[in-house]
């Protein structure tokens, strides 16, 4: 796995971000636009202005190149000990999470797969191998096929995923997790939804995280994918700087019911390196959600989910699982009890309170 070039690098910032930004910033952001994957839909590159909530969720940041504070890692769920073969994880007895496509249409700054997705050489998962485990591992009942972004798949290989998938008798549920629909709304075609209609019920989880995502184009293609029988749901992430506010999920929500997506989680962000300047501490994200839910009617809020470092698991964050808060000079360890009945540590710097 190697990082591309400066020059490769350079000339892709200047690209998408010419129009905003002298040669002098651009090359202040190769650093990091080289050491994590970088790429900007040309749909965002037109729709978003510089400093607005599109622009912070994807254009480098030189505080990706901070040091580490501790807990973070490139793998902060332990995915890769769950992976019993490549793309796979099988982190939950009957769910498995496949990683169908190693590329996106652009690349969030937050990713938790960054160490995977949009680098040269990452392998995605095989149909036929995945057929293979699945009939060895009948207790599985339920298939995400993430990645990357299946969708962003040709159209055939997306259907070859889907007929394999119905070929396992014990599966009750197929998820495809898309963030198509914001960052290149025009690639949810007609053809594509027509393509993924007879393999109904079929679930997708869309991926937007603030309301200036829902633009007429977006609206247009979730009601493609409504049209062609999809059942859509909305999974967010909560980001410093860009919807942690109580006012903007509100109006997230009731945009995304008015084109007939439900909110459905509203994720922490993971611990992922060189992502501390998107985390909102934990304490915080709690009273954000309880505004929200005080002032929201009940379809139109998400539940706030919280996955455990080092491989303890998603869950609801709710007090009842928080063992106990242990303050020190240099760290708040949160002790939570995890899926499994054990004990899963989450580490903030006490400056994130402050």
């Amino acid at each position: 796995m190697c990082n591309p070039t400066a020059e490769a690098v350079h000339a892709r910032l200047r690209a998408s971000l010419g129009k905003f930004l002298p040669e002098e910033k651009l090359l202040e952001l190769i650093p990091a636009a080289q050491k994590y994957p970088f790429a900007i839909s040309g749909y965002w590159a037109d729709v978003m202005r510089e400093g607005d909530p599109l622009w912070r969720q994807c254009v480098p940041d030189t505080r990706e190149l901070t040091a580490s504070p501790a807990g973070e890692s490139i793998d902060p769920l332990a995915e890769d000990r769950f992976s019993p073969l490549p793309g796979l994880i099988h982190r939950y007895p009957d769910r498995v999470l496949v990683l169908a496509a190693m590329q996106c249409a652009g690349y969030c700054r937050f990713c938790t797969r960054r160490r995977l997705v949009g680098r040269a050489g990452m392998q995605a998962a095989s149909p036929g191998d995945v057929f293979v485990y699945l009939g060895a591992h009948t207790e599985v009942r339920d298939v995400l096929l993430s990645g990357g972004d299946p969708m962003t798949l040709p159209i055939a290989e997306l259907r070859h995923w889907l007929e394999t998938l119905k070929r396992l008798p014990q599966l009750a549920l197929i998820r495809i997790g898309t963030r198509l629909p914001s960052f290149a709304p025009a690639a949810i075609s007609e053809e594509l939804c027509a393509s993924l209609a007879p393999f109904a019920p079929l679930y997708v989880n869309t991926h937007f995280n603030h309301p200036a995502e829902i633009t007429t184009e977006a609206q247009a293609a979730c009601a493609r994918m409504r049209r062609a029988g999809l059942i859509l749901a909305n999974q967010s992430v909560l980001l410093c700087g860009v919807n942690d506010d109580a006012a903007i999920l509100r109006r997230l929500g009731y945009a995304l019911l008015g084109m007939g997506v439900r909110p459905y989680y509203l994720h922490t962000m993971d611990r992922i390196t060189g992502t501390a300047h998107f985390r909102v501490p934990l304490a915080r994200a709690a009273e954000i959600w309880d505004a929200l839910a005080a002032t929201t009617s009940g379809m139109a809020i998400p539940r706030l989910m919280l996955d455990l470092p080092g491989g303890g698991g998603k869950m609801q964050y709710m007090a009842s699982r928080l063992l106990s808060r242990q303050n020190a000079e240099k760290e708040i360890r949160y002790i939570f009890r995890n899926i499994e009945n054990g004990e899963s540590v989450y580490i903030e710097s006490p400056e994130m309170e402050a």
